[in-house]
């Protein structure tokens, strides 16, 4: 065998159940508050018998009800837990009240800003306070049964499709702004080839994309990015302010900049911008005739960066094999590289890099896993989901494109680089299957 074998024991014994629970983190950090906020009631109150003036019951009973209110909530809020036992759903919530319900009377997940709500045929069931990659499995089995997923951090998901439909006139979706400022608070809602504005404590309006005069584009130091909107004679219509993390999916941002960019609105600023905002513009449905053309391209671009890495590496005595894989055309034992989350996407072009010594692989000793990794640079639409759904006329002959930026090769690299210096691996006596071929 090429990979440790897993204990098949321990997860038999765990079963199929899914738990849902905050970080224990806030736990802790919510019995440390109340901690401190007893403590100091009770220095106080001490100080005030003792005949401090400064001193008295009033200040001992803030110091306990401000800090020690706060613990509570945090310590409460930890407790909240969502625990799926094959059909049902059991959610503790903050108040430790339980709610049960099956996972068939899920009819729609719907995304806010706070969470993620869980609709049923009559409303509101209940409401997951937690980050998208907590829950990434309940929302996969929610797919496989055909549960509706508004949520725009889904690559094939009902929002995000409706975001980045090849046909710009059929594009549904909404951009929020997180500026405070009353003038440029708000959202955008796009219909198409019209953009309905909707700012606070003012009436909505709609523009066409022909009467607006400009998109420009900026970033900052600390990661954010300023989106300005222009019409008539230039004047500012709508700024969208937000991090480049946040942007990825959550909140369409570039998919607004992508959509006027294809309206014929003029784009400026794009020349001062970091790669990572290219990558994201470049982000995109491509069908599957131009699919290997792109793959190559982009494997051209970051071909430069490995090609240095590699004679970094010859120099200690190891070789790094990389190439492009194509998931139809791939032999069996590179497939046994990928990992088990590609399945889920679908994956279907990317390249891999890959570390050996002597033909043999390298692992790390902590993770005892070999030194590669697989990206993947084109995924399909997941097997899992349901067939019949309006976009699948759309996706038959589509994939999606996502291009990978530099920085995350360069940081992969520094990482196996680092435990190759620190001698943090060790060779296996496994020979490589991979052969100069990969590496053309």
């Amino acid at each position: 065998m090429i990979f440790p074998q897993k204990n098949i024991k321990s997860e038999e014994e765990s079963g199929n159940d899914l738990v849902l629970h905050p970080p224990r983190a806030i736990g802790i950090a919510g019995i440390v508050t109340l901690v401190i906020g007893l403590l100091l009631s009770v220095f106080c109150y001490l100080d005030y018998l003792n005949g401090n003036e400064t001193a008295s019951v009033g200040i001992a009973l803030g110091f306990l009800m401000i800090p020690g209110i706060a613990g509570i909530l945090l310590v409460l809020y930890s407790c909240r837990l969502v625990t799926v036992k094959g059909e049902d759903i059991v959610f503790r919530d903050f108040l430790l009240r339980r709610h049960r319900c099956r996972l068939s009377e899920i009819t729609k997940v719907i995304w806010s800003a706070d969470g993620y709500v869980l609709m049923g045929k009559t409303g509101k069931l209940f409401k997951l306070y937690d980050d998208f990659v907590t829950c990434e499995q309940l929302f996969i089995e929610l797919e496989k049964r055909g549960v509706e997923l508004d949520i725009p951090g889904r690559t094939f998901g009902a929002g995000r499709l409706a975001a980045i439909h090849p046909c710009p006139d059929k594009r549904r979706f909404t951009v929020r702004s997180c500026n405070c400022s009353l003038r440029y608070g708000g959202k955008i809602k796009i219909e198409g080839t019209n953009l309905v504005f909707c700012r606070r404590f003012q009436k909505m309006v709609c523009y066409t994309v022909s009467e607006l005069t400009g998109v420009h584009i900026k970033e900052k130091k600390d990661g954010r990015i300023i989106i300005s909107i222009f019409y008539q004679n230039h004047r500012l219509l709508f700024k969208i302010n937000a991090f480049i993390g946040d942007c990825q999916d959550t909140r369409f941002v570039f998919a607004l900049v992508r959509h006027l960019k294809e309206s014929g609105v003029p784009l400026k600023g794009m020349e001062n911008v970091g790669e990572d905002i290219h990558c994201m513009m470049r982000k995109q449905f491509i069908n599957r005739e131009d699919a290997e053309r792109i793959l190559m391209e982009e494997y051209e671009r970051i071909l430069p960066t490995i090609r240095k890495y590699e004679t970094d590496l010859e120099e200690l005595g190891f070789q790094l094999m990389h190439g492009t894989v194509d998931r139809e055309k791939v032999e069996y034992q590179v497939k046994v590289l990928f990992p088990d989350q590609m399945v889920d996407r679908a994956f279907v072009l990317g390249y891999y890099l890959c570390f050996t010594k002597e033909g043999r692989f390298v692992y790390d000793k902590k993770q005892k896993c070999p030194l590669y990794q697989c990206r993947p640079v084109m995924t399909g639409k997941p097997e899992y989901l349901k067939a019949g759904s309006d976009y699948d006329e759309v996706l038959k002959d589509l994939i999606y494109f996502e291009a990978i930026p530099e920085p995350v090769i360069r940081y992969t690299m520094e990482y196996f680089l680092m435990l190759i210096k620190k001698k943090r691996i060790y060779i296996s006596e496994y020979k490589s299957f991979f052969n100069s071929k990969n590496k053309e």
